[in-house]
């Protein structure tokens, strides 16, 4: 899992190149991660802590749950 919890992100390389390895990627939704990740990104506010560690439990325990 990637997190990106980046307040300005002009382009999510990182995050591209994680899900083109097919690892889930969790990130604020910034515009230019919302544009370079789409629908295969999960988004979070990133001072939602909580938001967070639900995701990333639900990540783990089920990673069926997370299909590109």
């Amino acid at each position: 899992v990637l997190l990106m919890p980046s307040s300005y992100e002009s382009w999510g390389r990182a995050g591209c190149e994680a899900l083109a390895s097919g690892i889930p990627v969790v990130a604020h939704p910034t515009p230019g991660l919302c544009e370079s990740l789409g629908e295969a990104g999960v988004y979070v506010d990133r001072n939602d802590l909580d938001g967070y560690e639900a995701v990333l439990r639900k990540l783990l325990e089920d990673p069926a749950e997370y299909r590109l």
